[in-house]
């Protein structure tokens, strides 16, 4: 009896080691599932999203020569194609100014615009003043250019800024009829220098001078009316003999006769057409030229002061004699 008792006791203690380590994941895990004691590792992570920068749209100003104050008027010089106006702004960026600087990697677009007219897009080029989180573009830093037939009024300004991080982030901010373009009233007159009609016989009627005046707006103003104002034409050698001004008629069409006749020292209309005398250009064609013709419908004998016409040279580069004026009246 003492023996079985002994071998019973060793085979619970052997059948004791085996459970212990052969099922020992199996009693964890039941050990576990009961009492809610699992444990398990996950990573975790997030990222934080490129925030857009913010123009302040009262800081957009336009000017034309970049010096403080900014006045929202531009000037733009007669036949000047290519005219900077500078563009100061104002934008501030969650992430730091240096997210809004051209020279970081920031992109600025600025377009000047109206209805029915050429949009005009520039940039910037100059580093921006940065305090905190927000750039200031000032001075010449940005600028967009234009054209002297851009047509005076109210323009559109629009600022758009793409910060430097690689997904970009952009803001635009409108500024409607910000910018006024000045009225330009200007013309020249591209041939001939002198009008002629060579050389005319007595008796001679409807001659038409050759070439024309050509004229072409380089301006931005079409103006309403062309209006032409003519003087006699002295002798060169016998200046008490002239011929008549009144002789003269003008047309834009080549056209002789034709009317009005000239007037001494009195503007008359060559061409009246409210807000359309004199094309401007655009930047489809740019240099759009009006023809003004010049007939000499004949030579009163005698002329002026009654005397008789001679054979000599008759001119308006006579000692006290004017040229004939050819005046674009603006528009109203």
């Amino acid at each position: 009896m003492k023996k079985e008792r002994i071998t019973f006791f060793m085979i619970l203690v052997l059948l004791m080691i085996i459970t212990q380590t052969v099922y020992a994941g199996f009693l964890e895990s039941a050990r576990s599932y009961i009492t809610g004691e699992a444990t398990q590792t996950k990573n975790a992570q997030l990222q934080i999203a490129n925030q857009p920068p913010s123009i302040n749209p009262a800081s957009i100003a336009v000017d034309d020569d970049g010096i403080t104050p900014f006045d929202n008027n531009v000037a733009i010089p007669p036949d000047n194609a290519a005219y900077p106006v500078y563009v100061t702004f104002s934008v501030s960026d969650p992430d730091g100014a240096n997210e809004v600087d051209i020279t970081n990697g920031a992109t600025v677009t600025i377009t000047i615009s109206k209805t029915g007219e050429d949009s005009r897009v520039g940039t910037c080029t100059g580093a921006p003043t940065t305090a905190g989180n927000t750039a200031t573009y000032d001075g010449t830093d940005c600028s967009v250019n234009m054209k002297y037939y851009d047509t005076f009024g109210p323009w559109d300004v629009t600022v758009t800024v793409e910060d430097s991080d690689p997904q970009l982030a952009s803001d635009t901010e409108i500024q409607t009829n910000l910018l006024t373009v000045q009225k330009t009233t200007s013309f020249v007159i591209q041939s001939p220098a002198t009008l002629d009609w060579g050389t005319v016989a007595l008796g001679v009627t409807n001659q038409l001078a050759s070439p024309p005046a050509v004229l072409r707006n380089n301006g931005n103003d079409p103006g309403d009316k062309v209006q032409v104002t003519g003087r006699h034409l002295l002798g060169t050698t016998d200046a008490t003999r002239g011929i008549l001004t009144s002789d003269f008629s003008v047309d834009p069409n080549a056209v002789c006769p034709t009317s009005p006749n000239l007037i001494l020292s009195t503007p008359v209309d060559a061409i009246s057409a409210v807000g359309n005398a004199l094309s401007v250009g655009s930047d489809a064609s740019p240099s759009p030229t009006q023809n003004l013709n010049f007939c000499l419908e004949s030579i009163t004998n005698p002329g002026v002061s009654g005397n008789t016409i001679t054979k000599q040279t008759y001119s308006t580069a006579v000692g006290g004699t004017s040229p004939w004026d050819i005046i674009l009246v603006q528009s109203a």
